[in-house]
């Protein structure tokens, strides 16, 4: 069982609390399943259907994908307001994601992405300890993109 869930740097505190509230109202979206996961991986992933939702998750709307060995990936919908802590690293300019959505952060620590599009956001973290992190980054984007899809 791996170590406790990578998490972007510096939001669970900073925006637990928002989390909580729906954003765009109603329900969010289905988020991308193990064959998308997997693919975007290059791995199998399975749902780990016990995990603990992401604490950033809207309406508990967080899904967790386990493989072999470390590998994990994360991915929930989250109050797009946790985008402002990306927007201002203290360490530089924020780390943008072009094309993907209306807004793409990746976090700088851990290589964690927050995606917009409309007022919905979706965050994928993953721990792929045989990626570097050019590919870990490929695989977020990827699990973003998909989960961004559903929106239409």
């Amino acid at each position: 069982m791996p170590g406790p869930l990578p998490q972007v740097a510096g939001l669970v505190v900073a925006a637990a609390a928002a989390a909580t509230a729906a954003a765009g109202g109603g329900a969010p979206p289905p988020l991308p399943g193990d064959g998308a996961v997997s693919a975007a991986a290059g791995r199998r992933l399975v749902l780990d259907a016990t995990a603990p939702a992401h604490p950033l998750a809207v309406g508990r709307a967080s899904a967790t994908f386990r493989g072999d060995g470390q590998a994990l990936v994360q991915v929930a919908w989250i109050d797009p307001a946790a985008l402002d802590a990306l927007r201002s690293p203290h360490d530089g300019q924020p780390l943008t994601v072009p094309g993907l959505g209306d807004e793409a952060v990746r976090a700088r620590v851990g290589g964690g992405l927050i995606a917009r599009r409309g007022d919905r956001a979706v965050l994928v973290v993953a721990h792929l300890p045989d990626l570097d992190e050019a590919g870990r980054d490929a695989v977020t984007a990827t699990v973003a993109g998909a989960a961004l899809s559903a929106l239409g």
